[in-house]
C-alpha cells in the first residue's frame, strides 16, 4: 500500500492516540512497522521527526526512558482530519 506523507502522520499522531502513555522510541517503531502495508521504518522515522519539529509530538521522559507523547496540537489535528486515512489502517495499529 502506498501512502502519502500527510497519511502516515496522522498515521503517527494515531498510534501514540491509541497507546495512552508516551512511548518508548523502539515500542512505536514496532507498532508502525510490524506491517509493512503501514510504512517502513524511514518513512517512520521522518514522519515522526516532522511531527516533534512542528509541535505535534513532543520528546519527554518516562520511567526513566525517553519516549514520544502526542501534544496539544497533535490530539487537535487528530481530531479533525484523523479520519482521512483508510480505517483497514486504523485497525491494525
Amino acid at each position: 500500500m502506498f501512502l502519502e506523507k500527510e497519511e502516515m502522520k496522522f498515521i503517527v499522531l494515531y498510534a501514540l492516540k491509541q497507546y495512552k502513555a508516551p512511548m518508548k522510541s523502539e515500542t512505536f517503531y514496532d507498532i508502525i512497522t510490524w506491517d509493512k502495508d503501514i510504512m517502513g521504518f524511514f518513512d517512520a522515522a521522518a514522519a515522526l521527526s516532522e511531527l516533534d519539529t512542528g509541535d505535534y509530538v513532543e520528546k519527554t521522559f518516562y520511567r526513566n526512558e525517553e519516549c514520544y507523547a502526542l501534544t496539544e496540537n497533535g490530539a487537535k489535528a487528530l481530531e479533525l482530519f484523523g479520519e482521512k486515512f483508510p480505517k483497514s489502517i486504523q485497525n491494525k495499529i
